[in-house]
C-alpha cells in the first residue's frame, strides 16, 4: 500500500517476460488504483450498432510493410515497421476518405510481435501464413496456405 497526496492507492505492475525482453523493459506499465474502490455500475449495450465489413475490392492501394526485430549496440531488442522505429517520423500518408490494404509481413521468428495502430479506423481482413525464409532471402511473398478468415463474433 502506498500514500500519495494524502490518498491511499495500490500499485499493480504489468511485466513482460518473453525470451527476448530486455532487462530495461521488463516492467511495461503501472496502474495505481485509488482506495476506496467504487462500485462500477456501467454496462455494455446489447447492440453496438451497424458494422460495415470492408472488402478487398474497395481498396485504392495495397502496401506491404515488414515487421522485423533488431538488436542495438547494447543487445536490446527493437521492433521496426518497414525499417523505421516508433520514434521516427510518420512514413505512411493516406488520402483522406480512402481505403487501403496493409499487409503486415511479420518476420520476427523467435517471438512474433503483435501490432496495433493509432488514430485510424481499421479492420483485419485475414491472417495468412507465408514462407518466411524465402521472403528473407528474396523479398518474395509466397503465401503458403489459404487465409485464416476472421469470423465476426456474435453476442448471445
Amino acid at each position: 500500500m502506498c500514500m500519495a497526496l494524502g490518498a491511499l492507492w495500490r500499485s499493480y505492475i504489468v511485466t513482460s517476460n518473453t525470451s527476448n525482453t530486455s532487462p530495461e523493459t521488463t516492467e511495461v506499465m503501472q496502474f495505481r488504483v485509488t482506495l476506496p474502490l467504487i462500485t462500477d455500475t456501467s454496462s455494455l449495450p446489447f447492440y453496438l450498432g451497424e458494422f460495415k465489413r470492408l472488402t478487398r475490392n474497395m481498396a485504392k492501394r495495397t502496401r506491404d510493410l515488414t515487421l522485423i526485430r533488431i538488436k542495438d549496440q547494447y543487445g536490446r531488442s527493437s521492433n521496426l515497421l518497414d525499417g523505421k522505429m516508433w520514434i521516427d517520423r510518420i512514413s505512411e500518408r493516406i488520402e483522406a476518405g480512402t481505403i487501403e490494404i496493409w499487409r503486415i509481413i511479420n518476420i520476427i521468428d523467435d517471438d512474433p510481435h503483435p501490432i496495433h495502430l493509432h488514430l485510424v479506423d481499421f479492420q483485419i481482413l485475414d491472417r495468412q501464413p507465408f514462407d518466411v525464409s524465402l521472403f528473407q532471402k528474396t523479398e518474395t511473398l509466397f503465401l503458403r496456405d489459404l487465409p485464416l478468415l476472421l469470423i465476426p463474433l456474435k453476442r448471445d
